[in-house]
């Protein structure tokens, strides 16, 4: 091996005439240093056969940093941004030289580039589909090929259009790419070893470089995975910001199937599998769940039940582990993974196999959606739409204290409901969340009545406070007038405000074909939350949406308003519920808080959107539903306004859930833990917002 590599080093010197250079730009060096420099410049040359061991040809090795990056001089100019001549020409300094500098690249045709791989000095072929309609910057995948296939299952049609345009028509820059040695690329075939890692970092930091691209990701389809996590791995700060991974395999045992080839060398080599697993420094280079222990970026699998190759799903777990953060069970430092749709940063076992289905038909949907969240939750904002940098979501909770109609005429019949209330306030506490309580007048009454002040203690605890009404709505020719209406919100606030030392800022349930806004307004209320599709009635008919144009009672109509989330994340402001009140009026006096619905029913509503308004029971699938809506709700997020969503519950019977919440909490905490879910009062809420006009 020393006669190897010194027959490198005196090819490369006489080659290259280092000698005088090197001292000359770098000092005075040792004959090892010398040998570190000159193992970063054999790309392509192999030592004699007769230097090999038992004649076996022995092929490309790469000398490296103890960081793993290609060799570069130990000292000098390296690391100054620049990327020089000197530098370029032998591909010793990778943090200058990013992709798209000087001879780096060369166009071909438009959107067509070949992208030089510093390391082993190869072209590689690189092709964008630029993002539809979007204007300027924007998110970038960059498509990682399985096997030691090309870029053509990317651009191949299949049914749905070709998988690089379906990400395109998603408002996705869709990068494509032959790997060293594939396709219409230049070099000899690395099976996904360091030098075509290398060559993917080249072609990430270019495709960085341009213009029209916003934030990268990395989506990779099988034996990809290995090129994809040696560059996330072996370079920490490079452009890529997460990895969706299809089925990849993680090891040794898995790339080959069972360890069945004694090949070592890779010239004879045919395939991914046929080498063999007892070739350490080969597999040093090539084992995903060995790199995937050093990446620090979200990381995403996508799982059948069947594996494409794999006899079982050993694989994603093995790499769930590996990338998860230890924090979470696992035993790495990515800050969230997830499999398919289950719980983020869930460590599995094998048992999870029998929960998996078929997803090959929808894989490149279901990657479409992932990659959304990612670079709406982790990216910096470039490339979203009008240049949107998200920001932090707020997370409330309100609650209906009504149901309880005789409760201030029974003692035990409201200690019981007072009870519900103090034990939900007291299990989001112990996670650092606040309810938002909206008391019914017979609870206020209650509170006078038996000398429970419940109201003020929950305030002094710091959760909110305000009335709901369920006011408004009347039997059709019933003489309900305007007047009246305010009148009787205006003295529910005014009866709380007896009880307690603060204001009463809020109502909900005043949906109604009057002009609720106004009504509000009148009674001394500056914000509403929990509307729902009966309010839709007080707007003129033309502008109601399809679904609420002609609803009979609220009951009836009892969904989101407005309907989609993207209209409903912003609070904005109101003066009158008879025109378009869904659009911000900068001179309303009144602030509308939308909300996302009942706690209980999110599952249900996803089966039949009708299903709004009722008391059904808790499930695991309503909290799935409500992670779904958290992570719609930060992809939708603005850093420059106050974004919002809250769920709403009923405690009309003793039926406060802890081993819900408990749940809730626990899916809920890698997204507070990552600072961009905050949990807050509607109080709060509304504070947040005028303070921002």
């Amino acid at each position: 091996m020393a006669n190897c590599t010194v027959e490198k080093l005196i090819y490369n010197l006489n080659r290259l005439s280092l000698n005088n250079e090197i001292v000359k730009r770098y000092g005075a060096i040792s004959v090892l240093a010398l040998g570190i420099i000159a193992g970063s410049l054999t790309t392509g040359i192999a030592c004699s056969p007769s230097a090999a061991p038992d004649g076996q040809q022995v092929e490309q090795a790469t000398t490296e940093t103890p960081g793993g990056k290609p060799a570069q001089p130990p000292s000098g100019k390296c690391g100054d941004g620049e990327c020089d001549e000197f530098e370029r020409a032998r591909g010793i300094c990778p943090e200058d030289c990013a992709g798209g500098n000087g001879s780096d690249y060369r166009k071909i045709a438009e959107n067509e580039y070949f992208v030089t791989n510093l390391t082993s000095g190869s072209k590689l072929y690189v092709k964008l589909y630029p993002a539809r309609g979007v204007s300027g910057a924007a998110p970038t995948v960059i498509l990682i090929p399985g096997g030691t296939g090309d870029s053509k299952p990317y651009t191949d049609e299949v049914p749905g259009g070709a998988v690089a345009t379906q990400f395109a028509g998603a408002g996705m820059n869709a990068v494509v790419f032959d790997p060293e040695g594939r396709g219409r690329s230049e070099g000899r075939e690395d099976f996904n070893g360091h030098t075509g890692q290398d060559g993917l970092y080249y072609v990430t930091q270019f495709i960085d470089s341009l213009p029209e691209a916003g934030d990268i990701g990395y989506i990779s389809q099988s034996y990809g995975v290995t090129l994809a996590a040696g560059v996330l791995a072996r370079y920490k700060n490079g452009p890529a910001i997460f990895l969706i991974d299809w089925e990849g395999p993680v090891n040794r045992e898995d790339t080959t199937v069972g360890c069945k080839s004694d090949n070592i060398g890779i010239a004879g080599q045919n395939s991914p599998a046929d080498h063999s697993c007892a070739d350490e420094p080969y597999w040093a280079e090539r084992e995903a769940e060995v790199f995937a222990l050093d990446m620090e970026v979200p990381y995403h699998r996508v799982q059948s039940l069947k594996d494409h190759v794999q006899p079982d799903v050993s694989n994603a777990v093995d790499m769930i582990r590996n990338t998860t953060h230890t924090q979470y069970g696992g035993n790495g430092k990515s800050p969230w993974t997830r499999m398919n749709d289950f719980e983020p940063n869930t460590v599995f076992t094998g048992a999870i196999e029998s929960e998996l289905t078929e997803i090959d038909k929808e894989k490149y949907d279901m990657m479409i959606e992932y990659a959304e969240y990612l670079f709406g939750a982790y990216g910096s904002g470039a490339g979203t739409a009008a240049g949107r940098e998200p920001g932090t979501v707020y997370f409330g909770f309100m609650v209906h204290l009504e149901g309880w109609d005789n409760e201030m005429n029974n003692k035990a019949q409201f200690d019981k409901h007072a009870g519900e209330a103090r034990k939900l306030a007291g299990i989001f506490e112990d996670y650092g969340a606040k309810v938002t309580f909206e008391a019914s007048p017979e609870f206020v009454e209650g509170c006078e009545v038996w000398n429970d002040n419940v109201l003020q203690e929950l305030h002094d605890r710091g959760h909110g406070i305000g009335v709901h009404a369920d006011k408004g709505f009347y039997p059709q020719g019933g003489g309900y007038t305007l007047q009246q209406f305010t009148s009787e919100i205006e003295q529910m606030r005014t009866d709380i405000e007896d009880l307690v030392d603060f204001d009463v800022q809020h109502v909900s349930g005043i949906c109604s074909d009057l002009d609720w806004a106004k009504a509000a307004i009148d009674a001394g209320y500056v914000f509403t939350t929990g509307g729902v599709g009966y309010s839709a009635m007080s707007m003129p008919v033309g502008l109601r949406p399809a679904e609420y144009r002609n609803c009979k009672n609220p009951a009836q109509c009892h969904g989101n308003m407005p309907l989609d989330m993207e209209d409903r994340i912003n609070p904005w402001r109101i003066s009158t519920a008879k025109s378009d009140w869904t659009a911000d009026d900068p001179n309303g006096k009144l602030v509308y808080l939308a909300s996302d619905g009942g706690i209980k029913n999110l599952y249900e509503e996803t089966l039949d959107a009708s299903q709004t308004h009722g008391d059904f029971d808790y499930t695991d699938e309503d909290i799935d539903v409500l992670v779904d809506k958290v992570e719609q709700a930060l992809s939708l997020s603005d850093a420059n306004r106050v974004n919002i969503i809250y769920f709403s519950l009923s405690i009309g019977a003793a039926d406060v859930d802890t081993g819900f919440y408990t749940k809730m909490f626990q899916a809920l905490k890698p997204y507070v833990s990552s600072g961009r879910l905050e949990y807050r009062s509607m109080n709060e809420m509304y504070e947040e917002y005028i303070a921002g006009l």
